[in-house]
C-alpha cells in the first residue's frame, strides 16, 4: 500500500478525480491545504480523509512553516506528495524529505508559472497540453514525468474544459505509474 498526500488551494476538482479513480493500492492519507476555506478540504472531510489546513498567510517565516508541514506529514509514512492545484511554492524542507509531483497546464518548458492555460491558448501552436513534473526549488522547473498533448479547438473556455478533462483522466494514472502500480496509460 502506498500513501500519498494531496496538496490543494481551491475547489479540489483534481483531488475529487484522483480520490474517485485511484487504485485501491493507493491510500490518500492526507489532504493538505494552504486555505482553511478551500472547498476541497470539505470534500476530503466528507470522504473521511484527514485534512491539514495551514493558512500560509500566518507564516512570515517560511522555515517555520516548512518545519510545521514536515512535522504534520511525518505522522504518516508518505510515499508521494501530489500537488493538485496547490498555488504556492513548496518549502525546501518539504522538498528535501519527500518526492513531490506537480501538474502544470501547459507543455513545459513553455508557459511556466501563472496563467499558463491562457498563455498556451494564445501562443502560435495548434497544440497545447499538460505536464507532470517533479518539483524542485524553482517554479515549474523539475524533471518531466509525462506530458499529454491537446489539440486546441474552439475558444478559451473550450480549451480550459479540454485541459480539465485531460487532467482528470490522467493524473491518477500518472500517480499510479510513479508509484510502480501501473505500467502503461489508458487514455480516453
Amino acid at each position: 500500500m502506498s500513501n500519498i498526500a494531496i496538496f490543494i488551494s481551491g475547489d479540489g476538482t483534481n483531488l475529487k478525480s484522483i480520490v474517485e479513480k485511484i487504485s485501491p493500492d493507493v491510500n490518500v492519507s492526507y489532504v493538505f491545504s494552504n486555505s482553511e476555506k478551500a472547498d476541497g478540504v470539505k470534500y476530503a472531510e466528507s470522504k473521511g480523509i484527514r485534512t491539514i489546513a495551514i493558512d500560509s498567510k500566518k507564516y512570515y517565516d517560511k522555515e517555520v512553516q516548512s518545519n510545521e508541514m514536515v512535522r504534520l506529514l511525518g505522522k504518516q509514512d508518505i510515499d508521494l506528495i501530489v500537488l493538485a492545484g496547490y498555488m504556492e511554492k513548496i518549502p525546501e524542507g518539504v522538498l528535501s524529505k519527500y518526492k513531490v509531483i506537480n501538474l502544470h497546464p501547459s507543455l513545459l518548458p513553455k508557459h511556466k508559472g501563472l496563467k499558463a492555460i491562457e498563455k498556451s491558448f494564445e501562443d502560435n501552436s495548434h497544440i497545447g497540453g499538460i505536464s507532470y513534473h517533479w518539483c524542485n526549488n524553482k517554479i515549474d522547473d523539475g524533471d518531466l514525468v509525462e506530458q499529454f498533448e491537446i489539440t486546441k479547438r474552439g475558444d478559451i473556455n473550450q480549451y480550459n474544459k479540454d485541459i480539465k478533462k485531460a487532467e482528470h483522466s490522467t493524473y491518477y494514472q500518472v500517480i499510479e505509474k510513479v508509484l510502480g502500480i501501473r505500467t502503461q496509460y489508458k487514455i480516453k
